[in-house]
């Protein structure tokens, strides 16, 4: 969206994302997942602090406290701190040496290595204050009360909705698309129906958009995404 928006006004913005999902380390991860918030960490915090050039506990050192402060980036609280100190706790542990362990392993068990990592983490940054944190780790680990499943927190749009994003966190749509469009006769299909591909993108682009705001209109609330950061 923000891509698209700033290419309306004359702006053109890097990619931020690249499906960091199919990660199969943190490292990776975090070389996907927000690639322009890391790259002016980068830039603006890890180097000057010296980087990796001075030693390995000044990098160890360097490496926690970028992520500490990108957890507080997200918002001014304990979670928030925890959630970035977490990835940049296991990155540091692959930079140790883990990461050699992790090329030896199947790509399956990475993948979920990396899934494991993330989706614990994403507990400290949805919880609303470190100790409902600390209480969703616990009941990981506990189990339900008797008359309480998993299920009983999940309904069926929601496994809809869960099993639509994991196929869309993957470039599948994106290589179905490409291929597709190479294969379509799109040059005989525009001389049978000539219409100009902008008209066509732009009619496109305006039923997506109003499908989008008929959505958000029936809703009864629709918090600011960022009202929390």
């Amino acid at each position: 969206m923000a891509i698209g928006l700033g290419l309306v006004l004359g702006f053109e913005f890097p990619r931020n994302f690249n499906f960091p999902y199919i990660a199969q380390s943190i490292t990776e991860f975090w070389r996907r997942w927000h690639m322009t918030l890391s790259f002016w960490f980068r830039d603006y915090v890890y180097i000057p602090l010296g980087g990796n050039r001075f030693g390995a506990w000044r990098t160890y050192r360097n490496l926690i406290l970028v992520f500490s402060l990108t957890g507080l980036w997200h918002g001014a609280a304990w979670n928030f701190l925890f959630w970035g100190a977490w990835h940049g706790l296991f990155i540091l542990i692959e930079r140790v040496g883990f990461r050699t362990t992790l090329r030896r392993l199947h790509v399956s068990l990475r993948s979920i290595y990396t899934l494991l990592v993330v989706y614990f983490g994403w507990i400290l940054f949805r919880a609303p204050d470190l100790e409902h944190a600390v209480q969703m780790f616990t009941r990981h680990f506990t189990g339900w009360e008797a008359d309480r499943t998993a299920w009983t927190f999940v309904s069926h749009q929601q496994l809809l909705v869960l099993s639509l994003a994991a196929v869309l966190s993957t470039p599948l749509v994106l290589h179905l698309s490409r291929r597709i469009m190479v294969t379509c006769d799109y040059e005989g299909w525009r001389q049978s129906y000539p219409i100009d591909k902008y008209v066509t993108g732009a009619l496109v682009a305006g039923l997506l958009f109003g499908l989008s705001a008929i959505k958000i209109l029936s809703s009864a609330f629709s918090p600011f995404i960022y009202f929390r950061f």
